[in-house]
């Protein structure tokens, strides 16, 4: 019998909250890619950053919520988030749960519009 390797080919990481306000050079911290909570009415927690659409966090978080259960689902926070998101230590826990052996991991998609 043959054995066969699965390799996650569409993984994302989520950077915690205040990475980028804590460790981009002072001089662009004000215009750093930070989450708000609540806005323009909207329940939960958004990035933000000039030249992208606020984005909910939980939608970088989503995999397996159902399409019924989407809006409550980005209506939360990081504080929600699987540890895996963002930890490597626990994203090889839950690799390893999926039967994974390698992942190709990225950034959220909005990252590629932030410019210093």
């Amino acid at each position: 019998m043959a054995s066969y390797r699965i390799i996650s080919a569409d993984s994302h990481f989520v950077e915690p909250p205040k990475m980028w306000a804590e460790r981009l050079d002072r001089k662009f911290r004000d215009r750093a890619p930070h989450t708000v909570h609540g806005l323009k009415g909207k329940e939960g927690e958004f990035f933000v950053c000039e030249n992208i659409t606020p984005t909910p966090v939980a939608g970088f978080f989503g995999a397996g919520v159902k399409s019924e259960d989407v809006a409550a689902h980005n209506r939360k926070g990081f504080d929600s988030a699987p540890a895996s998101v963002w930890d490597p230590a626990a994203r090889l826990t839950d690799q390893d749960l999926d039967g994974a052996s390698r992942q190709r991991s990225s950034t959220p998609r909005w990252v590629c519009r932030f410019t210093v």
